[in-house]
């Protein structure tokens, strides 16, 4: 089968989602609930850690990030989906649930689903962050991988499809509310990343679909005994 992917990412972005749909869900639940303990969190690291009533922004763009990411790997490996800790000071990537805090600018998560290598994010800015100076980070930005397919001596013959990259970006909108975005990356160097397209995940509550029409549901009502429980209650209310 030839490569379907290389060249033509940009017109592929229904297939990726559509791949990626099993994993999507639970990832964006995972997140929603991490977002919700990380308060909690966070107001323990300031009552142990420091006497100042707020944590000093600088130390809380880290910090915020770092315990999102502690928690979501937890969280994660308990629907059996291993993840690896992803350092971006240099691209290494830790096979492991243990976890060390360091400050970075970003850190987030990597796994693999059915053939995609993909990467769980903070969106900077409700954008594509930048992978800084890592030459792995860049190279898993710019799709190499798909690059060396494409310079096979024998580009038609079957060998197994290689899949783009893709990154999970998530954000917060206030304490509560989160949302997440699948983006597919293009090219990048260390301060700039173009994506072949982000895209945004529907809410997973907002993909629950009934198994029966409205009209199927009040057809098993008995209406005759509706109307006649309605008269009595009207007559018992007039009689009052």
């Amino acid at each position: 089968m030839k490569n379907d992917y290389y060249g033509n990412i940009s017109d592929s972005e229904e297939v990726i989602i559509r791949d990626l749909s099993p994993i999507s869900p639970i990832i964006y639940t995972v997140l929603e609930t991490a977002n919700s303990v990380v308060p909690e969190c966070i107001d323990i690291v300031r009552t142990r850690c420091t006497d100042q009533i707020q944590i000093p922004r600088r130390v809380y763009n880290w910090l915020y990030p770092s315990l999102m990411r502690a928690i979501v790997q937890v969280l994660l490996h308990s629907q059996n989906i291993r993840t690896q800790a992803l350092f971006d000071n240099d691209g290494k990537i830790e096979d492991s649930l243990d976890w060390e805090c360091r400050i970075l600018s970003n850190n987030g998560l990597a796994g693999g689903f059915l053939g995609y290598s993909y990467r769980i994010l903070k969106a900077l800015h409700g954008e594509l962050p930048p992978p800084g100076p890592s030459n792995r980070k860049q190279d898993y930005y710019c799709q190499s991988h798909l690059e060396q397919t494409k310079l096979q001596l024998f580009p038609d013959e079957e060998t197994n499809i290689q899949k783009p990259n893709v990154i999970y970006l998530w954000d917060n909108i206030g304490t509560s509310k989160i949302i997440l975005s699948l983006s597919c990356p293009k090219w990048a160097n260390a301060t700039r990343a173009i994506p072949y397209f982000t895209a945004p995940i529907p809410h997973p509550v907002l993909t629950v679909k009934p198994d029966v029409k409205p009209e199927d549901i009040v057809e098993e009502i008995n209406l005759d005994l509706l109307n006649l429980q309605i008269d009595i209650t009207q007559e018992d209310g007039r009689a009052e």
